[in-house]
C-alpha cells in the first residue's frame, strides 16, 4: 500500500478542517436600542445617558449559542459637544454591554452626533441629538396635606424657588383640579403679580389651602407657575408644575371598644362563664342589639341581655360562657360576639357593629400509653382511641445492662392509607423528630414524650424510630462507643365515638363533681354531692364497664377493677344523682 506523504497529510488535515467550519460556523449579531436619543442639558452643565448593546451567538442552524469573550470597537463622531465617557473597546458580559455619552451644549442651537458600534458580524449606530435648555426652570414648595380632619380647612404657604442665577418674573400662578371632586383646592393671600425673583432667590407666593369633605380619602391637583426670563441667550415665557395631593384621617366610625375575654385553660366537660366588657367611646348614648355568635359552637352568650344602652363615658357587661367538650378533639377553640351598634360616631357617622373576640384552651388528654424497650421484647405496639385528635405518651425503658445516651425519636413509614389525611407529630403539626438528647442508666424510664395522632376511624401503621449511643464504662467515666437504632411498629386503632348515653347523656340538669387528681398515679379522690347517694361509673375508652358502686360524699377510689390494677390510659367516670348525670374523663399515668 501506497505511504500518504506528510505534506499530503496536511492538505487533507486543512480541508478537513475547512469542511467542519463550514458545517457549523458562526454569527455573532450585535443590536442596540433605541437607535436615536435625545439629551436635554442646560448651557454651562452637562447629562449622561447610558445606552444598551445586547449580542447573541447563532449558528448556521439558527440555535443560539453561549456567549464567548466578544468585543466591539465604539467610536463617536458629529458634534463636539458630544462625548464618548465609556472605553472604544466594549466588552460583552452576559450578552450586554453599556455605552455611557456625555452631552455639554455650549450653544443654544440643535446638536447632532453619530454613536457606532462595529461588532464581528455587523455595524449599529444610534444617532445623538442634543436639545439646549437656556434657562433653569424654578421650583415649586408646597407642604404636606396629610391625616387632614374630615371637613376641615389645611392651609399651608407655598413658595418657588428660582434655581437660575439669572432674575425670573412669576406672571401668573394657575391652580387646577379636578371637577368631579369639587373646588376643594384653593389659593389664599397670593401676591401681587407679576413678582420678580432674583437669582437662586426663593420667596412665599401665598397659601395653599384643601377642605377634604367626609366623602372624600384621597384629593388631587395641580400648581403651575408662569414666568418670564430673560439671559444671554435669549428671553422668553415658560411654566412650571406641580402635582398636589391631600388625605384626611380615615373616618372614625367605632362607638364602641370591646376588650374580649380569654377562658384560658378549661378541663374537658368543664363550664365557664367569663364577662365580656363593651365601653362607649362617644360624647352620645348608643345602644347594642343583635347580638351574633360566629366561630366555635361551645361560646354561647344570653340574648336577653341585649338591647344594651351604654351613657357617654360608660361601659356595659355581658357574660358569655364556654363548655368545653368532652371528649375534646383540638387543643384551641375560638368565636366571635358581634352586636349592632345604634348612634353616631365622634366624625357624625353611623356606628360600626363591635366586636369582641373569644378564646379558650381545652388540652386534648393522653389516652393510653406504650414503653419502647431497649432491648426490644417486642417491636411491635398498640394504641387505641376514638377520637379523631389524640394524644399518647411514649416511654422508653433501659432494660440493658449499660447506659444509653437518648439521640432522638423518629415518626416515619406512615401507613399509606394514613399518608394522605393522617398527621403523626410530637409537639406541634410537622413536627416528625423529637429531640432527647439525654442519658438513661441501666433500669431507667425516660418520658412521657407526647405523641399526638389525627385520624378517621380505621386501623393504621406508623414506625417510631429510636437512635441512641450505647455507653461502656472508662477510667474517665462513660463513653460513648456505638450508635444504635430501633425500629417499632405502632398499630394505631381509631374507634367510633364512645355512645352518648356514657359521654353525654341528655338530662335535665348536670351533676357537680369533681376528679383530683387528674391525670392521677394512684388513687382519685370523686368529690360528690352532699345531699344523697350517687352512682358511680366507670368506663374504659371502649365503653366496657370497668365499676359501678353507689357512694356517699368523697368517694376515694385506688385504680382498680375487681382485682386488677387499671393500666395507664383514659377513661369515663360517669356520676348519677337523682336524676341527674354527668360524666368527665380521667387520666391515669403510673
Amino acid at each position: 500500500m501506497k505511504q500518504l506523504g506528510k505534506k499530503s497529510f496536511g492538505i487533507l488535515l486543512a480541508i478537513t478542517l475547512l469542511v467542519g467550519l463550514s458545517a457549523r460556523s458562526y454569527a455573532d449579531q450585535i443590536s442596540v436600542w433605541p437607535d436615536s436619543v435625545t439629551m436635554s442639558s442646560t448651557i454651562g452643565s452637562s447629562t449622561q445617558t447610558q445606552i444598551n448593546v445586547w449580542v447573541t451567538n447563532i449558528d448556521s442552524l439558527g440555535d443560539t449559542l453561549p456567549l464567548q469573550n466578544q468585543t466591539a470597537r465604539v467610536s463617536l463622531t458629529g458634534s463636539s459637544q458630544f462625548r464618548l465617557m465609556s472605553d472604544s473597546i466594549l466588552r460583552f458580559q452576559y450578552n450586554y454591554g453599556p455605552v455611557t455619552v456625555q452631552y455639554s451644549p455650549t450653544g443654544t442651537g440643535i446638536s447632532v452626533a453619530t454613536l457606532t458600534i462595529v461588532g464581528d458580524s455587523n455595524t449599529v449606530t444610534v444617532t445623538l441629538i442634543g436639545r439646549p435648555i437656556n434657562h433653569s426652570s424654578p421650583n415649586i414648595l408646597v407642604g404636606q396635606y396629610q391625616n387632614l380632619n374630615p371637613n376641615q380647612q389645611a392651609c399651608h404657604p407655598f413658595e418657588v424657588y428660582n434655581t437660575s442665577a439669572d432674575s425670573i418674573w412669576i406672571t401668573h400662578v394657575v391652580l387646577m383640579q379636578d371637577s368631579t371632586m369639587g373646588n376643594e383646592w384653593s389659593l389664599e393671600n397670593l401676591v401681587s403679580l407679576p413678582d420678580g425673583f432674583a437669582g437662586n432667590a426663593s420667596d412665599t407666593m401665598g397659601q395653599l389651602c384643601v377642605n377634604a369633605s367626609i366623602i372624600d380619602t384621597f384629593i388631587t391637583g395641580n400648581l403651575k407657575v408662569v414666568y418670564a426670563y430673560a439671559n444671554q441667550y435669549g428671553s422668553g415665557v415658560d411654566s412650571t408644575s406641580i402635582n398636589i395631593k391631600a388625605w384626611h384621617r380615615p373616618i372614625n366610625s367605632t362607638c364602641v371598644t370591646s376588650n374580649g375575654a380569654n377562658f384560658d385553660t378549661v378541663a374537658e366537660g368543664a363550664s365557664v362563664t367569663k364577662t365580656v366588657t363593651f365601653t362607649n367611646t362617644t360624647d352620645t348614648s348608643v345602644y347594642l342589639d343583635s347580638p351574633q355568635m360566629t366561630g366555635d359552637s361551645h361560646f354561647t352568650v344570653d340574648a336577653s341581655q341585649f338591647p344594651l344602652t351604654i351613657p357617654t363615658g360608660s361601659s356595659a357587661s355581658v357574660s358569655v360562657a364556654f363548655t368545653a367538650p368532652s371528649p375534646t378533639t383540638e387543643d384551641n377553640y375560638s368565636a366571635w360576639l358581634t352586636a349592632q351598634v345604634h348612634g353616631t360616631s365622634p366624625d357624625g357617622v353611623s356606628c360600626n357593629s363591635v366586636t369582641a373576640y373569644l378564646t379558650a384552651a381545652v388540652p386534648v388528654p393522653v389516652v393510653d400509653s406504650m414503653t419502647l424497650d431497649v432491648p426490644p421484647g417486642t417491636t411491635t405496639l398498640s394504641i387505641t382511641a376514638r377520637t379523631m385528635e389524640s394524644r399518647h405518651a411514649i416511654f422508653i425503658h433501659n432494660g440493658d445492662s449499660s447506659a444509653i445516651r437518648l439521640q432522638m425519636l423518629r415518626v416515619g413509614n406512615v401507613d399509606t392509607a394514613m399518608r394522605d389525611s393522617t398527621l403523626a407529630y410530637f409537639g406541634s403539626y410537622y413536627n416528625t423528630i423529637q429531640d432527647l438528647q439525654d442519658t438513661l442508666a441501666p433500669g431507667a424510664t425516660y418520658g412521657p414524650i407526647i405523641l399526638t395522632l389525627y385520624a378517621d376511624t380505621g386501623t393504621y401503621n406508623i414506625d417510631l424510630t429510636l437512635t441512641y449511643w450505647t455507653q461502656q464504662a472508662h477510667q474517665k467515666g462513660a463513653i460513648p462507643s456505638s450508635s444504635n437504632s430501633l425500629t417499632y411498629t405502632v398499630v394505631a386503632h381509631r374507634l367510633p365515638p364512645l355512645p352518648e348515653a356514657v359521654l353525654e347523656p341528655n338530662m335535665p340538669a348536670p351533676v357537680d363533681f369533681t376528679l383530683s387528681p387528674n391525670p392521677a398515679q394512684g388513687e382519685v379522690t370523686i368529690g360528690l354531692p352532699q345531699d344523697g347517694p350517687s352512682t358511680v361509673e366507670i368506663y374504659d375508652v371502649l365503653g366496657n364497664l370497668l365499676f359501678q358502686g353507689t357512694e356517699h360524699g368523697p368517694f376515694i377510689w385506688n385504680g382498680v377493677a375487681g382485682a386488677t390494677s387499671l393500666a395507664n390510659g383514659s377513661y369515663i367516670v360517669r356520676v348519677s344523682h337523682g336524676n341527674a348525670v354527668s360524666s368527665k374523663r380521667l387520666v391515669l399515668v403510673r
